[in-house]
């Protein structure tokens, strides 16, 4: 077998050089679909490694996220110089220090920039809908115990091919149940981005001094130096919300001051419910605020909604956070199902092919579909339905040349009535369902 493998640089990420098609574990081209990212092993590495053996095992992971397919050890003296010397991280001396990493090739594209990229009649809908779908993917995760722990938006990638949002990067996961990786990232956590909310803030600060006493002094200067993220300083943001996030903030520190650091560190730990399976959400709804804020004023009922969810989940504090999907308080009434579709301006029709139905026709949402498509024939229905009262008053007609027939042309008229209800009792039933978006 050669030695000269035929690759293709196409990126550089940190520590990090991708290629596709790159080399596989036995040194061969990889097969399309595929890229290969060689990096030195480290423990991020390896902890992506981990999440990945409980990711592959989940069902249809793929369609919400993208996680590493196998690694093996890399000999890059033995690959060309041409396309690998492009990527200068390479260190030819230290070969051994380098492993393959297989993993699906989805593209690139950020979900910021794939939102920011649509015409403006369809950035609002689309927004609402991605967010949902990667709701879907963390919930999905939570089942498996898993906390993604690292969400920005460098981790959310948008497959053109499969028109859904990705998550990747699970260097920083973690399992719920695993207490010494726990340790690990609390270790680490002044390395995690700014899309955390404030008790993981308070945690980097205090971890390493758990031993001193939690003064309200020390809470504020906490406040204050959180208070400069961005986040605050978006126009969506008022000094209402930071009145009240201020005052919200109190009643959380209230409890621990006077008492140990490891008061409070232990009441984050030991309450999963409470702090964990929301900080995944804060950090996507953070995410998509921040997109919203390129995109510009909504001047819809639906995109004015959503900000509005977006800055409940953020400014509230660990289980107060909205974080479940709420269709119905983002849309309206079931009576008013369509308000946001009649309101956002453009082809409704062209935009409802194009923008929503990749997103519904994934596995998870086959339970969404029956309810779109019966929507469909029962609006058509109601065609028919006014026909039939046509034939009945031309019945009318022939009764009034004689009184006789009248009894006779009477029980047909009762025929004709029920199949109309029958058509309209499924009707009412679906009016009672969430409305889709």
């Amino acid at each position: 077998m050669s030695s000269q493998i035929e690759i293709k640089f196409i990126d550089k990420e940190q520590d990090t050089c991708v290629y596709s098609p790159g080399p596989d574990c036995e040194g061969n081209p990889e097969k399309p679909g595929y890229l290969t990212k060689i990096q030195k092993k480290t423990d991020r590495l390896e902890n992506a490694m981990k999440m990945a053996e409980i990711i592959l095992h989940i069902p249809q992971y793929e369609y919400y996220m993208n996680t590493i397919l196998k690694t093996c050890p890399l000999n890059i003296a033995s690959m060309s110089s041409g396309e690998v010397d492009k990527c200068d991280i390479l260190d030819r001396d230290r070969t051994e220090e380098y492993l393959s990493v297989k993993m699906k090739n989805i593209g690139n594209k950020k979900i910021e920039d794939f939102i920011l990229s649509l015409d403006s009649r369809y950035q609002i809908i689309e927004t609402v809908e991605t967010y949902f779908y990667l709701i879907d993917a963390i919930e999905i995760l939570q089942e498996n115990r898993i906390i993604h722990f690292n969400i920005n938006t460098s981790t959310i990638l948008y497959n053109e091919t499969n028109c859904i949002p990705i998550l990747i990067d699970f260097g920083f996961a973690f399992n719920m149940d695993d207490e010494e990786r726990k340790k690990e990232v609390f270790d680490s956590i002044q390395t995690i981005n700014e899309n955390g909310p404030i008790e993981i803030y308070i945690l980097s600060k205090v971890w390493k001094k758990m031993g001193e006493p939690a003064s309200e002094s020390d809470f504020v200067s906490f406040l204050e130096e959180y208070m400069q993220n961005d986040f605050f300083r978006l126009s969506s943001i008022t000094e209402e919300d930071k009145r009240k996030f201020r005052e919200e903030y109190r009643s959380f520190y209230s409890p621990f001051v006077g008492t140990g650091w490891k008061n409070m560190v232990d009441t984050v730990w030991n309450n999963t419910d409470s702090y964990y399976k929301t900080w995944d959400y804060y950090s996507i709804s953070m995410v998509y605020l921040m997109i919203l804020e390129k995109v510009g004023e909504p001047d819809s009922v639906l995109g004015n909604r959503f900000i509005n969810e977006l800055k409940k989940t953020i400014l509230s504090f660990s289980q107060e956070r909205i974080f479940k999907k709420n269709i119905q308080q983002l849309n309206g009434e079931p009576d008013e199902e369509n308000t946001f579709i009649q309101e956002e301006s453009g082809p409704q029709i062209e935009k409802e092919l194009v923008m929503t139905e990749p997103l519904e026709s994934k596995p998870i949402d086959d339970s969404e579909e029956p309810i779109d498509e019966s929507e469909e024939p029962i609006d058509n229905l109601e065609e028919p339905i006014d026909n039939l009262e046509e034939p009945i008053d031309n019945l009318e007609e022939p009764i009034d040349d004689s009184e006789e027939p009248i009894d006779e042309s009477e029980e047909p008229v009762d025929d004709s009535e029920e199949p109309v209800d029958q058509t309209k009792n499924p009707e009412k039933n679906l009016s009672n369902r969430e409305p889709m978006l």
